[in-house]
Order: C-alpha cells, then sequence, then structure tokens
C-alpha cells in the first residue's frame, strides 16, 4: 500500500488594523507619556513589527539606543516616557513576513506646553 501525502504551508501576508487612519495623526503635551500601537490582525507565519522614525527610511529605528525615553512594552507598541518637542515628527511600523509587509504611519503634529495652574489671590 502506497501513501501519497502532501504538505501545504500557508503563507498570509501581514494586515495592520487601521481603523485610525492612515496616517494617525496625534497631538501630544510636553511631559506627558504617549503609547502608539501597531495591531497586526493576521499574517503567517507571525510578522515581526519593527518601528523606524520617517515614513519612506528604514534605516534608523525607534530604538532606546537612540534616546532611553523610547520602549516597545510589547513587539506592537511603542511607548514614548516624558514626550518633548523633538519628539515631533513621522513615525511607522512595519510588519514584515515571508510573505509580504504592511505598515502604519504615525505622526506627531504638535507638542503642546503643560498647563499651569495659576492660584489667584485677592487682597
Amino acid at each position: 500500500m502506497l501513501i501519497n501525502l502532501t504538505l501545504c504551508f500557508v503563507l498570509d501576508e501581514p494586515t495592520i488594523q487601521k481603523d485610525h487612519g492612515q496616517p494617525v495623526i496625534r497631538r501630544l503635551t510636553l511631559g506627558s507619556n504617549a503609547t502608539f500601537t501597531c495591531d497586526v490582525e493576521s499574517g503567517h507565519p507571525k510578522p515581526e513589527v519593527n518601528w523606524y522614525f520617517g515614513w519612506t527610511d528604514t534605516l534608523k529605528k525607534v530604538d532606546p539606543v537612540y534616546d532611553a525615553r523610547y520602549s516597545h512594552p510589547t513587539d506592537e507598541t511603542w511607548l514614548i516616557t516624558g514626550v518633548q518637542t523633538i519628539d515631533k515628527g513621522k513615525y511607522r511600523c512595519i510588519a514584515t513576513n515571508k510573505a509580504g509587509q504592511d505598515d502604519l504611519r504615525f505622526e506627531i503634529t504638535h507638542v503642546d506646553g503643560k498647563l499651569l495652574h495659576v492660584k489667584l489671590q485677592y487682597a
């Protein structure tokens, strides 16, 4: 008896959820913390997610090497602790696997100063 087995490997391109638009525009407050999410909905094998400065270049990753305020609590999230005006700009996440890639762009358009609470006293 001869048994013929066929193995099939399914590849599926990564898909990132884009419910908040493309690009995701954020206005932040100086000194606050900001979390960005690259929500990968699908992809097989599991996609690798990387974060980059700018929308066109993939040479400079968003990494604590460049600024200790940056961290990745999970593969799909990026956290800025203590937002500063220098954080204003364009970023993107790219989900990649053997089948392809998908990306999501982010832009920090403004970094507003902290609100000051002033107590007025009348004489």
